[in-house]
């Protein structure tokens, strides 16, 4: 991934359990290289949504994108 790109990323936590989850297109800020297999990506959340992204205890992230013509996704 290259700081040009985007993915679509899906919060969600205990609380949002309620809300009908949606997917957002975000921009990739910053991809950090953490051991020889792993990396950190660092997303440019807008104002608009950043406490749908604030961190919560027990979030997680489900990202998709299209691979091969065929849609992924995966949670983290």
């Amino acid at each position: 991934m290259t700081a040009t790109q985007t993915a679509a990323a899906q919060t969600t936590t205990s609380q949002a359990a309620t809300r009908s989850p949606s997917f957002h297109a975000l921009p990739i800020r910053e991809v950090r290289s953490e051991t020889a297999d792993a990396i950190s990506v660092v997303f440019d959340v807008p104002g608009a949504l950043r406490d749908a992204y604030r961190f919560t205890q027990g979030q997680f992230l489900t990202l998709k994108t299209v691979i091969g013509g065929e849609e992924a996704r995966r949670s983290y």
